[in-house]
């Protein structure tokens, strides 16, 4: 908002005790039919002039103002109403809508995002010719200098020379004296003004949210749904089957994780499957509580599924293990030799360090030296014990041991 509009709004709520009260008509946001809605008569005989100058301006540049008059605007603001309306007509990214409830003595007019037109040109229109024209009643001209000044000014930085003169200070303090002139005749003219675009996305996360899958028809959503809980059921039990396998082939230790994961896909499978059976019982939902049933359904499946999924890489990892042993071993034995072979280099530079430096500065890696001899010698005692089993052809029996002299190491 510019210096001068904010000058503006402290004027009006200046003015508001000045204003007559009295309740206007309730007129909600809906969607235009035509490019002129005056639901209240406010044009009359200007009506003519009024579609002239929109459709000169339209001829000219592209841009097609909707303009539509209504008692009130529902309790609303005239930007949000307007925002509402342009929305809800699908109005495109050269259109404008100018709305003006003319008992509520408010106007709002929506710009999309995309619209080419300099956004102090049109506050300038609005503030110097279009404003003045509301606070006399005269409707008609309001619009025939929206779109004049939109005609005249295309592709400039600045407004039209009538009521504009000089600075920024000086447009705001011509503003604020015709304010004060027409403030006894009780009108009051709320300008605001907001992007359709940004309310546009609001409408369409709003509607994402409440339907994950809006493009999809609720027959294709359950045919969708079905088939994912059936993958999901044979995943499982083609999971349960490995974990058995597995807990006989490598022991309990290296697959705790697997049954933990594949225990929580279970529960989200057995919850799935009570969404399945309350969608198909003799009691029908309404279309929006079955979609929202089948989102539901699909997100505990795929959940459950993207589980399994990792449970089933890591699987292949043991067995990966498994037929790698004497690879493994191969490497890790000379690895932890090594390894224990630098831990009394290090014990030495440790030495030397503390006759240079306070015990402070050394207390996070004091510990370093003995942390490694003790995790040096886990891992020697596992890999002396996973090679008996290799040698004695158990490859699978040194599998727990291999990972922990790996995770020693």
């Amino acid at each position: 908002m510019s210096r001068s509009a904010r000058l503006l709004a402290v004027v009006f709520l200046l003015l508001v005790p000045l204003l007559p009260a009295g309740p206007a008509a309730a007129e909600p946001p809906g969607r235009l039919a035509d490019q002129v809605t005056d639901r209240v008569g406010a044009l009359g005989g200007d009506a003519g002039g009024v579609q002239d100058a929109l459709d000169e301006l339209r001829s000219e540049n592209g841009t097609q103002i909707f303009v539509v008059f209504v008692s009130g605007f529902d309790g609303l603001g005239g930007q949000e109403w307007a925002d509402r309306t342009a929305v809800t007509s699908q109005l495109g990214g050269d259109d404008l809508l100018f709305a003006v409830a003319v008992d509520d003595r408010a106007y709002g007019l929506s710009v999309d995002d995309t619209y080419p037109g300099d956004e102090a040109v049109i506050d300038d229109v609005l503030r110097s010719e279009v404003e003045p024209r509301l606070s006399a009643d005269d409707w008609g001209g309001a619009v025939v200098a929206l779109a004049d000044g939109l005609r005249a000014n295309t592709g400039s930085n600045t407004g039209s020379d009538a009521g504009s003169g000089g600075d920024g200070g000086g447009a705001a303090l011509a503003a604020v004296a015709g304010v004060a002139v027409v403030g006894g005749g009780g009108y009051l003219l709320v300008r605001s003004r907001r992007r359709r675009k940004s309310a546009d996305a609001e409408a369409t996360a709003a509607a994402r949210a409440a339907d994950p899958f809006p493009d999809e028809t609720t027959e294709q959503l359950t045919y969708r749904a079905s088939a994912a809980l059936l993958d999901v059921d044979e995943a499982a039990r083609t999971s349960q089957l490995d974990l058995d396998f597995a807990r006989v082939q490598y022991g309990e230790e290296p697959v705790a994780g697997f049954a933990e994961a594949l225990a929580q896909s279970q529960a989200e499978l057995a919850s799935a499957f009570t969404l399945r059976q309350q969608l198909d019982d003799e009691v029908p939902e309404d279309e929006p509580s079955r979609r929202g049933l089948l989102a539901e359904l699909l997100r505990l499946a795929t959940s459950a599924d993207q589980r399994l999924d990792a449970q089933a890489e890591a699987f292949d990892r043991l067995r990966d293990l498994e037929r790698t042993a004497p690879q493994v071993l191969e490497r890790l034995g000379p690895q932890v030799t090594a390894l224990q072979a630098r831990v009394p280099q290090e014990e030495q530079r440790l030495a030397e360090l503390r006759s240079r430096y306070a015990d402070s500065a050394l207390a996070p890696v004091t510990g370093n030296p003995a942390q490694a001899t003790a995790l040096l010698a886990v891992a020697a005692q596992e890999v002396s014990e996973a090679r008996t089993d290799v040698q004695a052809g158990q490859p699978g029996q040194a599998v727990a041991d291999l990972r922990a002299a790996e995770d020693a190491v």
